[in-house]
């Protein structure tokens, strides 16, 4: 009896010791709170394996200053779980490390990245600023300022244990418009009061992805992330007619230059209009 009922247990012991894999990850890092170097220091970069998932392509680094300038690439030997990449900070300037390899043939890179600064209060300007660049800004800020915020605020529905989820409208000048979307933390109270981050985008046209509101108001935030073109910020990206279309909002033969003010008629202050309220985020259970 005895040996039948351990015979009986083998399956479960092998299956409690059987190795379980960790997908593959990296991790990229400077070792010092505060990534600022001074102008003769060495910037030193540590970069870290997770998971025991063996990788599909060979790991590499590339380092960039100012952007994406080139310093160096190439492989990067992280059979010990970690390795350094290091430059020496001979001026002001600004470093950015990548490193990438595939999981699969066909999955996405595993990349991670890092930066560090060195002397950026001396960082001076690539190129001298246009001799109208005050110019052009104060009469593209003073048209601006007479256009009605108008701002529209739909609510999409959304799944009862999550943030409130709303696309967001804004008057722009020349007919035209901003788009973005908001996110609310989930609250009974509609009065309740939430600390508010402002999420503008980089350079280039595509959607917006509603993650980039919603997992901010998981952690509490009333989030904004706006769309500086005039295209509705959730089109799909493959919509490239709708990101890739000239402007066609003239209401004259001869198109006014970009910071010009079509009303000579200045603007004291901005309009203004009554303020937003926001229905509250659905009641369930939060994740």
């Amino acid at each position: 009896m005895l040996l039948l009922r351990s015979l009986m247990l083998l399956p479960m012991l092998l299956w409690q010791a059987a190795p379980t894999t960790q997908p593959a990850s990296f991790a990229v890092g400077v070792e010092r709170p505060v990534v600022i170097f001074a102008a003769d220091e060495t910037v030193t970069f540590s970069a870290y394996r997770g998971g025991d998932a063996p990788l599909a392509g060979p790991v590499t680094d590339r380092l960039m200053k100012n952007g994406d300038v080139p310093v160096q690439s190439g492989p990067l030997n992280l059979a010990s779980g970690s390795a350094n990449v290091s430059v020496p900070a001979t001026e002001p300037r600004a470093y950015l490390l990548e490193v990438s390899s595939t999981a699969a043939p066909d999955a996405k890179p595993l990349v991670a990245v890092a930066g560090a600064a060195v002397d950026p209060t001396h960082i001076t300007r690539a190129l001298p600023a246009p001799a109208d660049f005050d110019a052009f800004w104060t009469a593209a800020l003073a048209e601006l300022a007479c256009v009605p915020l108008n701002p529209q605020v739909q609510q999409v529905a959304s799944e009862p244990d999550q943030p409130g989820y709303y696309k967001v409208t804004l008057g722009n000048i020349r007919g035209s418009h901003l788009y973005g979307q908001l996110a609310r933390p989930k609250s009974a109270d509609p009065a309740a009061k939430f600390p508010a981050v402002l999420v503008v985008q980089r350079a280039g046209v595509y959607p917006l992805e509603k993650d980039w509101v919603v997992s901010r108001a998981r952690g509490g935030w009333l989030a904004l992330n706006i769309l500086a073109h005039d295209v509705p910020s959730t089109s799909p990206r493959s919509s490239s007619k709708l990101f890739h279309k000239p402007s066609s909002r003239t209401t004259s033969s001869k198109a006014t230059p970009a910071g010009t003010r079509r009303n000579s008629s200045a603007c004291t202050s901005p309009p203004t209009g009554p303020p937003i309220t926001l229905p509250p985020a659905p009641t369930g259970t939060a994740r």
